[in-house]
């Protein structure tokens, strides 16, 4: 049987339809904490200074951590490594320098997740951009 070029009945097409769909930030666990990444906004930058103590006294946080506090977890490696691949360090947290956008450089952790981005929001870095490159054969070039 082919169902190529055939329309398919889902099962859940129709509570979605109604609006009376769920989803998992629709959950309500007891003891649930929600987490927002504070990230680079910068493709790279070495960071020069930080102060989370605004996030972390902000209401409903239960933690902020950054990559001092990660510092006995080994950075996040490559599950098959090809012979000769360049395979970059990936820290959970970016701890001196960030190597893309959008790197996480620490973690809020919160009773909601409003209050989360409320706090993640407070968190203060100083970066000092440094020189990015777009092109991959430049990437890999000395320097």
């Amino acid at each position: 049987m082919s169902h190529v070029g055939r329309a398919v009945r889902r099962r859940e097409d129709p509570p979605l339809l109604r609006g009376a769909g769920r989803f998992l930030d629709d959950l309500r666990l007891e003891g649930l904490a929600h987490v927002v990444f504070v990230r680079s906004p910068h493709a790279h930058a070495r960071i020069q200074a930080s102060d989370l103590e605004a996030a972390r006294k902000a209401p409903g946080v239960l933690a902020v951590v950054s990559a001092a506090e990660l510092d006995p977890f080994p950075a996040l490696g490559t599950l098959r490594p090809i012979e000769g691949m360049v395979r970059p360090p990936m820290p959970f947290l970016a701890a001196d320098v960030v190597r893309a956008q959008g790197s996480p450089v620490a973690v809020v952790v919160a009773a909601s997740a409003a209050l989360a981005a409320d706090a993640a929001a407070l968190a203060w870095l100083d970066y000092a951009a440094l020189p990015g490159v777009a092109e991959a054969d430049a990437s890999l070039a000395a320097g």
